[in-house]
């Protein structure tokens, strides 16, 4: 690898969906964030890769575009280039050469090109489906796109529906989307939550006899307690048990199918929630007791899930004992619980009531169950996954067209490469929500002319845009390829170095572009088996009333408020000050004027030059800890340090010259207007961001400032940094001024014991 290649630092942010008129500053701070890590990592004399482009394909934009009353590309465009207007006005460090934009038939010929492929390994299909409607926006959502129980763009409750639709298969990447997990850089919330919502389970499927021919296979993770089942509960929607049910049951069941639709999955697994059950009149036969066993469907199974059916063991699961205890099911304790413990016992301990098994530890009692179950030919192990595969069609109109169409026996083809993209008509006047896609009504559309100079039908549905935003990080490296997603040489800038966006994508956008990257990793097009190196989270900026800023609120605050009011670097300065970058933060006017008063006092420090001044050896500690600060995400603790160092150069009255170029250097990244212009005026010279950032003195760093521990009591209770050569007088005063120390004087010192550079003990 060259040493040119080996500087290369790629930094991004999420990139927007233009479903609005403007940017507020919220969206700001992301975007802000990472510029100030590429011109960081720019005057660390990386060469840096920092691009920008638009998710234009989004139901939020069409929903938008629909109720301003024109055409939805129309819309798209106006709102791209307000939202250029804005970044360009907080100068913002991107390679326009670089820019995508995911509706330009150019980018989704990419879409298109990978769902091809997708569907020639089988890992796209489509089949009937019960799936997440939204009877507003009148399309299907995925699971992620529905938050506790709603649409997440309209918040519109969802029912569930049987529908014909395409899915791709994510499940058969979840071993290696858990494994890769610990190879990467990000926060541990976020791996969790993905190891969550993948789900994965180890335990055993068993065959519970409903006739000679039939039976009902549960999932279980805990086979040890197959002695203490009382009854099976399966997802209402499976019908294949109908002709089991008892005619005077029948009736019920139907009805309560009925009202088991109108919930979404994510409401059927939140148990805190009101759960209801109903007796399907039929029993199955215990595989090893050969006991009659009552069958139930109760709507927190779903079909889904590992086989639609689970063991009901009221003796050791929480859940399944507040059933029985409704519903006067009977109890079995096979598992010896300690003296006076909790009846519904779950831990580890011998085994009781469970025949030969009788006497080993539970844990023990797992597996030669399942082989005892293996020989009688009714139970296996078996792994499972909550994880489902992704359903990605959609029946609206701004999207992806899927580049597929049936023949006469309505079986399924893809749209042959060199025929791509399929281009999505921009002549359809009324595309609102109607249940089906707008492109069944166009006249020309769905009419597919073969080479055999037959017409078939093309699929009318359009692409969910997460497909679109699972690799446009790859697009970016070679947005100009007419022929390739992107070149074999121009991908080896893959992983991501830094990545920043909103935990709320943690399931959504960061684990579908895992899965996409993987496949092209698969098929060798990239090199890294993950797109992502290290990932940031910020947090959420809220509005001056401390709530999410909305427009239905009415409390958006844009970054064209501040800058006009008191500039572009109060703006970027401001918006890394208000607090950890990670945390949730309110919008606070007195804060911005503070912030704009230290940048005027910036301004005026060529006041204090003093050509004959010595260095100054704070500047270098700055120096040291603001990068370090920078390289932590700790930016408000960054600009903490820059604000410190200006107090002491107003204190002292002196400044070197050549110390305030390096002080202009640092503060760079984020005030990028002054600092340029007083480097400009004071030296004539180019721009400041295309220097060398400064580097530090280590010897004036160790000559000067140390580490002091300082005891209670002869008890160390952290140090403080100071200056070689402090009094005892100034040392305690520093102390006492320490908000960490300041509790420990609940009285006067009795003694001080002080040697100068080394130690103090406060006697109290």
């Amino acid at each position: 690898m060259s040493d040119k290649a080996k500087k290369t630092f790629y930094c991004l942010n999420m990139f927007p969906y233009p479903s609005g008129v403007w940017l507020h500053v919220g969206h700001a701070s992301n975007y802000i964030i990472n510029d100030i890590i590429a011109r960081f990592k720019r005057m660390q004399w990386y060469e840096v890769i920092n691009p920008i482009g638009w998710d234009s394909f989004w139901l939020p934009t069409e929903n938008f575009a629909i109720k301003q009353g024109k055409p939805a590309h129309q819309v798209t465009s106006e709102n791209i280039e307000n939202f250029k207007r804005q970044m360009n006005k907080m100068e913002l460090s991107y390679d326009r050469e670089r820019e995508v934009t995911t509706s330009n038939p150019d980018y989704y010929k990419r879409t298109q090109r990978i769902f091809t492929k997708l569907f020639e390994k089988g890992l796209a299909y489509r089949k009937q489906a019960f799936v997440n409607w939204c009877p507003s926006c009148q399309t299907v959502l995925a699971n992620d796109q529905v938050i506790e129980g709603k649409c997440e763009r309209c918040d519109s409750e969802i029912t569930q529906k049987s529908h014909l639709q395409w899915f791709i298969k994510i499940t058969d990447y979840a071993d290696r989307l858990i494994a890769d997990l610990d190879s990467i850089n990000r926060p541990e919330e976020t791996k969790q939550a993905q190891k969550n919502w993948i789900g994965k389970s180890e335990g055993a499927e068993i065959d519970f006899s409903v006739s000679a021919t039939e039976k009902i296979t549960v999932f279980t993770t805990r086979p040890d307690t197959l002695y203490g089942v009382t009854a099976l509960v399966v997802a209402p929607e499976i019908e294949k048990y109908d002709e089991f049910i008892p005619t005077d049951y029948r009736e019920k069941v139907l009805e309560y199918r009925k009202i088991t639709a109108s919930k979404t999955t994510v409401e059927r697994l939140q148990w805190e929630k009101d759960k209801s059950w109903v007796f399907s009149g039929f029993f199955v036969t215990h595989p090893l007791t050969n006991e009659q066993v009552p069958v139930w469907f109760a709507d927190y199974v779903l079909w889904d899930y590992g086989t639609g059916a689970v063991m009901f063991v009221p003796a050791h699961d929480q859940r399944d004992r507040d059933f029985a205890q409704k519903n006067n099911l009977s109890i079995k304790i096979v598992i010896e619980a300690p003296e006076n413990h909790e009846w519904c016992f779950t831990e580890t301990w011998k085994m009781i009531n469970s025949d030969d098994f009788n006497g080993l530890l539970n844990t023990d009692a797992k597996e030669k169950i399942v082989v005892h179950l293996e020989k009688l030919w009714k139970g296996k192990k078996k792994i499972t996954y909550r994880l489902r595969d992704r359903s990605i069609s959609r029946q609206r109109y701004r999207g992806s067209p899927i580049p597929i169409y049936y023949d006469e026996n309505q079986t399924p083809h893809a749209i042959p490469a060199d025929e791509l993209p399929v281009i999505l008509p921009l002549d359809i006047e009324n595309y609102k929500p109607a249940g089906k896609s707008p492109l069944e009504d166009h006249p020309t559309f769905k009419n597919y002319l073969h080479k055999d100079w037959k017409t078939y039908l093309r699929e009318c549905d359009t692409l969910d845009t997460f497909i679109c935003s699972s690799f446009y990080f790859l697009r970016y490296l070679d947005a100009k390829n007419p022929n390739e997603l992107v070149s074999k040489e121009k991908s080896q800038a893959m992983p991501v170095d830094f990545y920043i966006g909103w935990k709320e994508h943690t399931v959504w956008h960061l684990l579908y572009a895992r899965f996409i990257h993987k496949f092209l990793y698969d098929l060798e097009v990239v090199s890294c088996p993950e797109p992502f190196q290290r990932l940031f989270h910020q947090g959420m900026v809220l509005g001056p009333d401390h709530r999410k800023m909305s427009k239905r609120r009415g409390n958006i605050v844009t970054p064209d408020q501040i800058i006009d009011e008191y500039g572009l670097d109060t703006l970027r300065t401001y918006e890394m000050f208000m607090g950890p970058l990670e945390a949730e933060k309110s919008r606070d006017d007195n804060s911005v004027k503070g912030v704009h008063r230290f940048l005027e006092r910036v301004k005026k420090l060529p006041d204090f030059f003093n050509t004959s001044a010595e260095t100054d050896p704070k500047l270098h500690q700055t120096i040291q800890t603001v990068s370090q600060d920078i390289d932590n995400m700790k930016f408000n603790t960054a600009i903490s340090k820059l604000m410190i160092l200006v107090n002491h150069w107003y204190q002292t009255q002196t400044v070197h010259k050549a110390d305030f170029e390096k002080f202009l250097m640092i503060l760079s990244p984020f005030a990028v207007k002054i600092t340029n212009e007083l480097r400009k005026n004071l030296w004539n010279t180019t721009s400041i961001h295309d220097q060398k950032r400064p580097s530090f003195d280590e010897k004036l760093i160790e000559e000067d400032f140390f580490e002091l521990p300082v005891q209670f009591n002869g008890k160390t209770k952290g140090s403080i940094q100071t200056k070689k050569g402090q009094s005892q007088e100034i040392i305690i005063e520093i102390i006492k001024n320490d908000e960490k120390f300041s509790k420990n004087f609940i009285s006067a010192p009795k003694k001080i014991i002080f040697i100068q550079d080394k130690i103090i003990n406060i006697i109290i």
